[in-house]
């Protein structure tokens, strides 16, 4: 449930910005899919980098992630296998266009990497996913192991125009590249795969919300969000109010609904597509799968059935071979959390 931006509708048609993180922050705590995915990525970030020795570990956050995620990773990270002996720091980029956000959740993993003897830095990018128009605002830099992270952003990107790409004799890898157009997602994807970064994790909706019909549009989202739904009214009071809980529903679900079915083209940004859309996307861009580990899904499985309270109503299974994640709701796939590196 990825953050929102100006659309042509009148203002007051949708939720005010501080209403609508809000509802995004209870939906974390109250319906624990994103908990999921952010830990399995957190394991799969720590297991891609366990033999890196560059002085510095650069996560760019594209958006979306909750910063209990962040505070995850730094225990990890402190608790890695040599990490005493090899002082290396972590640098956290986070694209947002949240000032309240951002220096709240500056200040929350700093004092954190203070009271773990973590050597931390935080770098801000002030932009929504939808005006990150170059990969230069992340600073990225070559002596650094890089990691990208996006959770619900990329399909975002979907329904915009269609972006030109310049020919250029060669890019940074000394392939060949013939002019295309594309979506700024391929567009965007294409840059991240020339940083060479040694994981990418895209977490997205395990749905068909991006159809030209009405009809299918309308019956998958009914299906769909029924469990975001019914998680939420389980969900009362153990882990939050029922105003909170309103506050989820008209603030972010309802709000996602609408755009489905409402808008059309350019207009409609929740464009979610499952996996089976997304795998060639970033196979095009250059990335190949980079399976997690077996103990990696078993650990996030353990921890689904203690969210559930030992029933199946959460539970996660890689159901290919390329090791793809997905989270259930019951038995409606609601998500997937998948990690990719460069060929």
């Amino acid at each position: 449930m990825a953050g929102r931006v100006p659309r042509s509708a009148a203002a007051e048609d949708y939720p005010p910005a501080p209403a609508a993180a809000a509802a995004r922050r209870h939906f974390a705590v109250m319906c624990p899919f994103l908990r999921l995915a952010g830990t399995a990525a957190n394991y799969a970030i720590i297991d891609a980098v366990q033999t890196e020795r560059n002085a510095v570990l650069h996560v760019v956050d594209l958006g979306g992630a909750d910063p209990s995620q962040w505070l995850l990773l730094l225990r990890f990270f402190a608790k890695r296998p040599g990490a005493s002996a090899h002082h290396q720091i972590l640098r956290l980029t986070i694209v947002n266009e949240e000032d309240v956000f951002l220096s709240s959740t500056a200040a929350l993993l700093a004092l954190e990497a203070e009271h773990l003897h973590v050597g931390f830095q935080f770098h801000p990018v002030k932009l929504h996913i939808n005006q990150l128009h170059s990969i230069e605002p992340l600073g990225v830099r070559s002596d650094e192991a890089l990691v990208i992270v996006s959770t619900l952003q990329l399909h975002r990107l979907l329904a915009d125009e269609f972006a030109e790409v310049a020919t250029r004799p060669h890019d940074r890898k000394g392939k060949a590249q013939a002019h295309a157009t594309m979506t700024r997602a391929d567009a965007l994807l294409r840059d991240l795969a020339e940083l060479s970064p040694k994981l990418m994790v895209v977490t997205e909706q395990e749905a068909k919300h991006n159809g030209v019909e009405f009809r299918d549009r309308f019956g998958n989202a009914l299906k769909y969000y029924g469990a975001p739904f019914d998680a939420l009214e389980e969900s009362v009071p153990t882990r939050g109010s029922a105003m909170e809980r309103e506050g989820v529903e008209r603030c972010l679900l309802l709000d996602e609904i609408r755009d489905i079915i409402a808008c059309d083209g350019a207009q409609r940004r929740e464009c979610h597509e499952p996996m089976s859309r997304w795998a060639p996307r970033m196979e095009a861009a250059g990335f190949v799968t980079a399976p997690m580990s077996p103990g990696n899904v078993a650990q996030t499985a353990i921890l689904a059935r203690m969210l559930a309270g030992g029933s199946r109503a959460y539970r996660v299974c890689s159901e290919h071979e390329d090791g793809c994640l997905f989270i259930y709701r019951d038995d409606v796939p609601m998500f997937s959390a998948s990690t990719w590196r460069t060929v």
